[in-house]
């Protein structure tokens, strides 16, 4: 049985978010919620076979979805994230989880009492070579860790960035 997702927002990174899931074994997409119709144009001649919603409220309570991708402005990750643990779903949210640490400790009471997950994507955690750094650091080979200041370059690729 294929979990279903629901993609809420489809700003600078919600639309690859969508290619993904449909391309990963396991999951299927049900729904996208977006309210700007001109966001959306081209998602939905590309996928005829979709369902779009204008308000995330109707995907969480669309049928058959178990998982929401949250790539809301920041000032609804809260909003959302805490509505979609309510509605019985698990959550993963593009970073930051939300604006402040009482929102963030307020959504993973939420996610606990509801006993569903919750991320946020900072999956650089992942990275061979962070889960490394993390290894050394907790062997204390180097010594008691006090702080560590990571610098990372990537081009800025301006004509993919956002006005």
């Amino acid at each position: 049985m294929a979990l279903g997702v629901a993609v809420l927002g489809t700003g600078r990174i919600g639309g690859r978010y969508i290619d993904v899931v449909r391309e990963t074994d396991g999951v299927e997409m049900k729904v996208v919620a977006e309210p700007r119709e001109e966001q959306v144009a081209d998602l939905k001649a590309r996928y005829p076979d979709m369902d779009f919603v204008a308000d995330y409220r109707e995907a969480l309570a669309a049928e058959g979805v178990d998982v929401v991708i949250g790539t809301l402005p920041h000032w609804l990750h809260h909003e959302a994230g805490i509505d979609a643990v309510n509605a019985g779903k698990h959550v993963f949210l593009e970073k930051p989880m939300a604006l402040t640490v009482a929102d963030c400790d307020e959504m993973l009471a939420a996610a606990r009492a509801n006993g569903k997950l919750l991320m946020t994507a900072h999956t650089q955690r992942y990275y061979p070579y962070n889960q490394k750094i993390k290894e050394i650091i907790d062997s204390q080979e180097l010594g008691e860790f006090v702080m560590a200041h990571v610098m990372w370059h990537k081009p800025l690729a301006p004509e993919s960035r956002p006005p």
